[in-house]
């Protein structure tokens, strides 16, 4: 289908035509119609279609400005014709079709009746690759054509010589479905290839739109013919590009222009071989080209101007020749003469001292040397006395005073002798008058003889007086000095010897001591050593400090080596070091320069007089037992509340030299290790002593874990402080208690108090329990031994919160500083047997409260022996809580007890923990201390491992293995004999029961261990340690409350966080007080904000898990419901069929226990089956014998027998895969039968019958699931494993009783419930049971 748009009003057919008839007249007016006429069909004509389709109807054409032609077509082709109707001026659209027949239509808009101006758009769909052919020619073209040969032309088609021009024309979406040129076709017969019979078109000024074609030419086909597009334009529809193709050419090429003129050129696109143009767009050729011709598409057809012309405007059509005395170039304002051999702009005159001989010149040659120019005009020689030096000169120059030239042309100017002289433009030169000179050549002036020279006439210079003469200005003569005085050459006064010089033997000259010499007595002495002068007549002055000459008569002095200096001005050597040196005090012939050690200030010999030894500072200690181990500087475990340093009033990074040491005399090598000077007095504050300031004085002083601080102990031993002993020892207990006892102070205290408590409880509560108590004392009791296990100390505020979670440690002697009582209380080996007994008192006192508890309690009754298992409980879980809490903290001490710091100088040890103890066998209080310490950490040690025994040997209570994990732990919380141990298991899911055991050996590696490692290890093990904890919790999530995960997992990352920086401070990276500062508020920010959120996250979580829990658990009972009354069915038909015969069924049951007692063994296929392969033909071989064994041994007794399947090969590979660890051997159940009984007396023969051996099957495995009322779900068979006689093949046997496996299929919906959700094997506590309501 197309349709042809037209200017308002229609087309009309031309004047004088008649259109024709059906019968082959003409239409009256009334008939005429804008439908197609079918003439062989015989179609009627008020129709569109040949199928009696209104096209107006169906598509909403309008046929009004439609009308026939009187032009009778060829037979197989349909025509209409249109015409322009004078006075219309709008636009219409009309419709058209083709018919059935296998021919061609036409739509003609044609001849030369109608006017030339007019245009149209012609838009096409033609379905099989007819033809629509839109020409401008005469008749009798189209009617020597017999119709298109060709398919193709989704707008027009021309063929065999025609020549068509489209103007002002626009074709739009015009296709070739199954043919070639989507809107347009011409060609011509290959037969006829002479160029004037070639089909040709001509388009100008049209508009090719959204075209489209199955073959060749998306837009226009081109076959053998002449095609021409000018000033046309090629649009691709939107999301349509412009392929290869649009455009095809066949034997000629298409001649594609734009409708510019001369020098213009088109805005247009390549396509194919022709070119798309913005219609009525021209683009000017830019300055310097041209174009002859018209048509240009592209900027490259403007021709640059060839050489020797230019066009000095846009758009040239030809361009210009530059004229004599001037020269083509890119510029107008070119002045350099270059000009361009192509695409000129512009014609400019040569510049001055240049010409052109030539017109249409490119270039304008120099004047030669001698020569100039004016602009434009020609070059000319310079007159005499001037010269023009060099080629391209603008003009001739006038010699230069004190230079001259006598012929015209010159191209330079003869300079003048010494001893003469000229004024500009001279001729020649003048000899100098007398008492005047010229020194050089080229003089344009005589310069006159200063004083103390003179001159004759003509001299190129002035003669100086020798020494002992003199002259005034202009002297012919030098003039001799008069007696007394003297004179130096060239002197214009005789003057007297001055002081520090002396006259020679002539007396006409003073000449000054040399350098290195000084005046002394008249004579000229040398400098002495120490000393120099480095110039004439200058006294000798002494060398700087810092500097030295070792000779006599010295110039200069020389600078020490760097770190070396001198102690005095005017010294011969080097006897002292700078600041940031020591002298090495184990050299003493001479002075050896050492840097100063880190940590440490070394004031060299700033200080005169005196050579310091290096000097730690504030939290540095060094060790002063010998000269040659002084410069070791160490970091002080206590850091500077202890260490002092030796600097006085001086900061840790900067220090004076008036300022520098107290002590001083201490410093100095020959008093090192004098009474007077000792390590403690010098290095430790006022109570500190020892290696590393690291002890204290017994009995005097104590050092405060908790304040981190050495303080100074009471006079008197304070009341007080046995008060906290005991006060703590109880406190300790009744937390024990109250957490043992919990429940009951619990409800005790809601009832007492209400909300006051229940409040604020529940905050608590939530905080603390399911595990979340462990998670936090845990996590901040091993932050709080950081700083110990790091050898560190965190920066403000982190430091003061560390200090406030000290408690955590439980280090009740620190506490109490215990030293202060009692001397003997701060030998360390004192305190770990203490620290270490105090748990075991309180352990007794536990035991002893309970061993009372009980005797009180009594025995007898039931509810005695529950009160004695409650208080059991409740002691063993204060007991066990004791050893949590404790253990970390004991153990800490305990391992400090072995921690030893090596003086690598030395090689001596000392215990880090209390320096004042050698770590050495020859040391008595060492010696105890292990012999205390060893084995108490082995007994303490061991408490995790018997946690771990106890655990293990319950550990299948511990983990019932049901597939639901609130049953098991259902199943576990109610296991009376797992309540003693319920502190280690109650947090923790099922599978993880052990995980207590493996977090407190955790902690104890993280606070105990890490001290053992080297220094700078700790913080990598540290933190590969936390990364590890971090991944453990992770992936395990051990805990059955998802808050207490959360907070877990977030307290890994609070250690692993906290290390990291740990590791970071003690790199050195972080020393200004901001930047610490920074740090300690970060650590502070991240150890109390991942706390919160974890917790406010498990809140979160631990809704979703109640939810998900009360869904669950309704979903379990309701099962368990209907578990229960399947099971009272099975039981009900069991009691029926034991009511019947009472004592066959007592007899069976005592046969099914006999049998099961005796066949135990676990059943398995011969060792010769080596696959599944050989297991499965066995089975198919031994098949007919087992069922006429078991059959026989069934009918005999009176059942029903019924043969199982051959179990299928792939149900056998499957189940030894997920149940036999893929022995093929194990599946004994692939030849199986069943028997079914309807009485007890017949179900009692086939029991006595497997009794006495009576049948053709050997029992080897019986399983009787009568005895105990069945399953789980109270059904009740016998089932065994039985093989033939002579056969190593295992087969399997059921039997059943008929009215209990009646009742089974009911049943099964139940178990196939349980069984998907993993609860077959659960057991169902009483309120899962219970209904709703009871």
């Amino acid at each position: 289908r197309g349709a042809l748009r037209v200017p308002e009003g229609g087309l009309q057919a031309p004047a004088g035509e008649v259109p024709l008839s059906e019968d082959g007249g003409y239409y009256s007016d009334d008939d005429q119609s804008c439908d197609f006429i079918d003439y062989h069909a015989g179609t009627e004509a008020s129709t569109c279609d040949a199928e009696g389709t209104s096209l107006t109807t169906t598509y909403g054409c309008d046929c009004s400005a439609c009308i026939c032609s009187g032009y009778d077509p060829p037979s197989h082709t349909y025509l209409h014709r249109f015409a322009l109707a004078d006075g219309f001026t709008g636009t219409e659209q009309v419709c058209f079709e083709r018919g059935q027949g296998q021919g061609e239509y036409v739509i003609l808009v044609t001849d030369d009746k109608y006017p030339g101006n007019i245009q149209w758009t012609l838009e096409g769909y033609v379905v099989d690759g007819g033809a629509h052919d839109l020409r401008y020619l005469d008749f009798t073209t189209l009617e020597s054509k017999e119709g298109c040969e060709t398919p193709g032309g989704g707008a027009a088609y021309l063929m065999g010589g025609l020549r068509a021009k489209f103007y002002d024309t626009t074709f739009k979406r015009t296709s070739a479905a199954n043919g070639n040129g989507g809107a347009v076709v011409v060609a011509s017969d290959f037969d006829k290839m002479n160029v004037t019979e070639r089909s040709a078109a001509d388009f100008t000024r049209c508009t090719f739109e959204d075209f489209q074609a199955d073959f060749y030419g998306q837009a226009v086909f081109s076959s053998v013919a002449q095609l021409r597009l000018f000033d046309s334009h090629l649009a691709a529809d939107e999301g349509m590009s412009l392929a290869a193709g649009t455009v095809f050419d066949f034997g000629v090429t298409s001649d594609c222009q734009s409708g510019c003129g001369r020098g213009q050129y088109g805005t247009c696109e390549k396509i194919d071989e022709c070119f798309s143009c913005d219609i009525g767009t021209c683009n000017v050729c830019p300055i310097g080209t041209y174009r002859a011709e018209p048509g240009a598409v592209t900027a490259g057809q403007c021709v640059p101007c060839p050489i020797g012309t230019f066009s000095g405007v846009e758009g040239a059509g030809q361009c210009s020749t530059c004229p004599l005395g001037s020269y083509v170039t890119l510029l107008a304002s070119d002045e350099d003469g270059l000009g361009t051999n192509s695409g000129g702009e512009a014609c400019v005159a040569c510049p001055a001292g240049r010409e052109s001989t030539e017109s249409g010149s490119v270039l304008c040659q120099s004047c030669t040397a001698g020569a100039s120019s004016q602009e434009g005009e020609a070059c000319v020689s310079c007159a005499a006395g001037k010269y023009a030096q060099a080629s391209g000169s603008t003009e001739c120059y006038d010699c230069a005073a004190g230079k001259a030239v006598a012929t015209s042309g010159g191209v330079e100017c003869t300079s003048c002798g010494a001893g003469t002289y000229s004024s500009e433009g001279a001729a020649s030169c003048t000899a100098c008058a007398a008492g005047t000179y010229s020194p050089i050549s080229g003089s344009f002036v005589c310069i006159e003889c200063a004083a103390g020279k003179s001159a004759a006439v003509g001299e190129a210079s002035c003669t100086t007086c020798s020494a002992g003469t003199f002259s005034n200005e202009s002297a012919a003569v030098c003039t001799s000095c008069s007696a007394g005085t003297a004179s130096t050459g060239g002197a214009s006064a005789c003057v007297a010897c001055g002081e520090g010089s002396i006259s020679n033997q002539e007396g006409s000259l003073c000449s000054p001591c040399e350098p290195g010499t000084e005046v002394d007595g008249g004579e000229c002495v040398s400098c002495e050593p120490g000393w120099f002068n480095s110039e004439q007549g200058q006294s000798c002055r002494a060398c700087e400090v810092g500097t030295t000459s070792s000779d006599a008569r010295a110039l200069s002095c020389s600078p020490c080596p760097y770190a070396y200096t001198t102690t005095r001005e005017g010294s011969v050597e080097c006897d002292g070091c700078i600041e940031g040196y020591y002298r090495d005090p184990t050299v003493t012939d001479e002075t050896k320069c050492l840097h100063c050690p880190d940590n440490a200030y070394c004031a060299g010999d700033s200080i005169p007089g005196t050579t310091l030894l290096p000097v730690p500072r504030v939290g540095f200690w060094s060790n002063r037992s010998d000269v040659a181990l002084v410069h070791y500087i160490h970091a002080c475990p206590r850091g500077d509340e202890v260490c002092i340093g030796g600097l006085a009033n001086a900061s840790d990074t900067e220090v004076e030299a008036q300022e520098v040491v107290t002590l001083e005399a201490c410093w100095l090598p020959e008093n090192l290790t004098s009474d007077a000077c000792t390590g403690d007095e010098v290095l430790c504050s006022t109570g500190a002593l020892g290696p590393l300031c690291g002890a204290v004085k017994k009995g005097e002083y104590y050092w405060s874990s908790l304040a981190k601080a050495l303080e100074a102990c009471p006079e008197e031993a304070s009341g007080n402080q046995w008060l906290t002993v005991v006060l703590g020892a109880v406190a300790v207990v009744l937390a024990a208690v109250v957490y043992a006892f919990r429940e009951t102070a619990d409800g005790l205290l809601t009832r007492c108090a209400g909300t006051w408590y229940t409040t604020p409880a529940g905050v608590v509560s939530f905080t603390f329990a399911n595990g979340r108590f462990k998670v936090l004392w845990t996590t901040f009791s091993i932050l709080t031994s950081i700083s110990w296990t790091m050898n560190i100390e965190f920066p403000y505020p982190f430091n003061q919160f560390l200090n406030f979670l000290a408690f955590i440690q439980l280090d009740f002697l620190d506490t109490i500083s215990a030293s202060c009582i009692d001397a003997s209380l701060g030998i360390y080996s004192n305190i770990v047997l203490i620290t270490s007994l105090i748990p075991v008192a309180l352990a007794v006192f536990i035991l002893l409260a309970y061993l009372v508890r009980v005797a009180v309690i009594g025995r007898g009754t039931p509810e005695k022996a529950a009160a004695r298992a409650e208080a059991s409980q409740q002691h063993a879980s204060a007991f066990l809580l004791l050893s949590y809490l404790v253990l970390p903290s004991v153990s800490m001490t305990q391992f400090r007890g072995l921690n030893c710091v090596e003086f690598e100088e030395s090689g001596h040890a000392y215990l880090r923990v209390d320096t004042s103890v050698w770590c050495d066998r020859e040391s008595d209080e060492y010696s105890t201390l292990l012999s205390v310490d060893v084995p108490l950490i082995i007994v303490y040690q061991a408490i995790p491992i018997g946690w771990a025994v106890l655990l293990f040997r319950s550990r299948r209570r511990l983990n019932p293995g049901y597939r639901s994990e609130i049953a098991s732990r259902r199943k576990r919380n109610r296991d009376p004999v797992l309540a003693p141990l319920r502190f280690l298991f109650d947090d923790y899911v099922c599978g993880r029961w052990a995980f207590d055991v493996f977090d407190m050996w955790r902690r104890i590696a993280l606070v105990g261990l890490i001290p053992f490692a080297p220094l700078a290890g700790r913080p990598i093990i540290g933190c590969g340690l936390a990364a590890l904890s971090v991944v453990v919790f992770q992936n395990a999530e051990p805990y059955h409350d998802p808050a207490t995960n959360t907070l877990a997992l977030a307290a890994q990352w609070q250690l692993c966080i906290t290390y990291f920086l740990a590791f970071a401070l003690s790199s050195g990276s972080f020393k200004t007080e901001r930047s610490l500062f920074t740090i300690g508020v970060s650590l502070l920010v991240v150890n109390l904000v991942i706390v919160a959120v974890a917790l406010v996250m498990g809140i979160a979580k631990n809704r979703e898990k109640e939810m998900t829990d009360d869904a669950i658990f309704n979903l379990r009972r309701q099962l368990a419901i209907e578990k229960s009354h399947d099971k009272a069915k099975f039981d009900a038909a069991w009691d029926g069929l034991a009511a019947a015969d009472p004592r066959a069924a007592a007899r069976v049951l005592a046969g099914a226990a006999e049998l099961a007692q005796r066949h135990t063994t676990k059943p398995v296929q011969g060792k010769h089956l080596k696959d599944v392969t050989a297991l499965m033909a066995e089975a198919a071989q031994v098949e007919r014998m087992f069922h006429a064994a078991t059959e026989k041994l069934i009918l005999e007794a009176g059942g029903e027998f019924m043969q199982g399947p051959l179990k299928k090969v792939e149900r056998v590979v499957e189940k030894m895969e997920n149940d036999y660890d893929n022995d093929h051997r194990r599946v004994v159940d692939i030849v199986r039968d069943s028997g079914v009984f309807k009485t007890m007396p017949s179900y009692l023969v086939a029991v006595e019958k497997l009794l006495n051996g009576d049948c053709d099957l050997e029992v080897v495995r019986f399983k009787d699931r009568l005895a105990g009322g069945g399953n789980g779900y109270g059904y009740r068979d016998l089932m065994m494993n039985v093989k033939l006689p002579d056969s190593d093949h295992v087969g399997e046997l059921q039997l059943h009783l008929k009215d209990i496996i009646d009742i089974k299929p009911a049943s099964h919906r139940v178990y196939g419930l349980l069984r998907a959700a993993g609860w077959e094997e659960d057991e169902f506590e009483e309120d899962e049971v219970a209904a709703d309501g009871a």
